[in-house]
């Protein structure tokens, strides 16, 4: 801030943090900034930490950051001349990379993560989100002043952010669910940063915003059998498993699908000879509400299979489900009722929940696998591919000429917006237009 720090107004901002950790809650305050932290230590490497941190006390950190493959950034780390080590704190990694690469930094690191840096002599705020927007990071600003933390009711809580709502996010949500901008709130002048970004602020230029997310997907792998396919895909899971198993108490959203049971048997697996590891699975069971619902038998022996401990909880009622929906960020969700009983239920056992939400959306590609392939592959070995595929399925429709030469529209139907929403409303906030252009846009979907 160009100002002097409020302390009665940073303390405020802290305890609505408190409730996201519990361990310890810090603050550090200068003339020219603030920051508050609760910690929720959950690594062995956590329980030695301090946030907000600074090596120097010129160069401040505070995050809310888990960073994976450790080794191999503290092996990079030392190439660049940081002295790094084991034992170091997620967070003292990241403020490391920061000395060593400046906002190339978020190229090196893995994880889920959303933090800030302070540098005192040139008064930059630098600050970065993950990849996927696992952990979320809100902000008002202006030039003068900058409010951000992981908390939109603790940014809500500072004077110079606004009450007054953001008419678009909110008719989103009516109609969809969920906001479609992933910039915006539900308030207005409250912002989000994206996921995959970072922005640097200074006083007197105010924010500027870069996109540094740039995944890579040309390139295949070309193997001779599926095993080795199936070999490869399972070391790469086994690792992204791994490094989120820093902890011997672990839970897991267990629904008894394909992408929760995979995670789960895994981590049972490679804990196999840890007699400290204890796994509790947690499943939502709906057979009150709907008798076809068989969630909660086939998690039973999935827990059986892989030695974890099982406990179901009764899914919520609708009227449940409106009440949780009363929050400053508000997300339809079809668990939004049990939500809160099932964190409590983890926090019971531990402070790591895994689950294995978004597994279909993470490999459906554009919703036309054949289109993906014509577009990825030589056009001789999208021939031969297919060829093969004629033979084997003996017929000539496995060609896919009807497929690629049609209109293509990917497999997302229009939500129906409730009739009850106003259509003044929907004109103004434009959210079907916007919906439209975020799932049907050629650049997402080309032929």
């Amino acid at each position: 801030s160009g100002a002097s720090i409020d302390a009665e107004i940073l303390q405020t901002m802290a305890q609505r943090c408190e409730r996201h950790g519990g361990d310890a809650l810090e603050i550090a305050r200068q003339n020219s900034f603030g920051f508050a932290h609760s910690l929720l230590a959950s690594t062995p490497q956590s329980k030695h930490e301090k946030q907000p941190f600074s090596s120097d006390g010129e160069t401040w950190i505070v995050g809310d950051v888990r960073i994976d493959a450790r080794k191999e950034l503290i092996a990079l780390l030392e190439q660049a001349g940081q002295r790094a080590h084991d034992d170091l704190p997620d967070i003292e990694l990241v403020l490391k990379a920061h000395a060593a690469w400046g906002e190339s930094c978020v190229h090196h690191l893995l994880g889920d993560f959303s933090f800030a840096i302070w540098n005192e002599p040139t008064q930059t705020l630098f600050c970065a989100r993950d990849h996927f927007g696992v952990k979320p990071f809100y902000y008002s600003s202006n030039a003068t002043c900058f409010v951000f933390s992981n908390d939109l009711d603790a940014v809500r809580s500072h004077p110079n952010a606004s009450d007054q709502l953001n008419d678009e996010a909110i008719c989103d949500y009516f109609a969809f669910g969920y906001n479609l901008n992933e910039h915006s709130t539900s308030f207005q002048h409250v912002d989000r940063l994206p996921p995959g970004h970072f922005l640097v602020w200074t006083s007197g230029r105010g924010v500027v915003l870069k996109k540094y997310r740039n995944i890579d997907v040309s390139g295949r792998l070309e193997y001779k059998t599926s095993e080795e396919y199936a070999e490869h895909f399972l070391d790469l899971f086994s690792k992204a498993v791994g490094d989120r198993l820093r902890t011997d108490n672990v839970c897991f959203e267990l629904s008894g699908g394909l992408d929760s049971t995979s995670v789960a048997a895994t981590a049972a697996d490679l804990n196999a000879g840890n007699a400290q590891f204890s796994g509790l699975g947690i499943t939502t069971d709906g057979s009150a509400l709907s008798p076809e619902d068989k969630e909660a038998r086939y998690a039973r022996l999935v827990a059986e299979r892989s030695g974890l401990k099982h406990v179901t909880i009764e899914a919520g009622r609708a009227e449940d489900f409106y009440r949780f929906c009363e929050t400053a960020q508000p997300y339809a969700w079809p668990f939004a009722a049990t939500t809160k009983r099932f964190a409590r239920t983890a926090r019971s056992h531990g402070k790591v929940l895994l689950g294995g939400q978004f597994g279909d959306v993470l490999m459906q590609g554009s919703g036309s696998r054949l289109r993906d392939e014509f577009r990825e592959r030589s056009l001789p070995a999208f021939a031969w591919e297919r060829v093969q595929a004629v033979f084997e399925k003996r017929s000539l429709r496995a060609l896919g000429l009807r497929t690629l030469a049609g209109r293509h529209r990917p497999n997302v139907p229009l939500p129906p917006i409730p009739e009850w929403i106003r259509q003044d409303a929907l004109q103004r906030s434009r959210s079907e237009e916007r919906w439209k252009e975020l799932f049907y846009s050629k650049s997402r979907f080309p032929r």
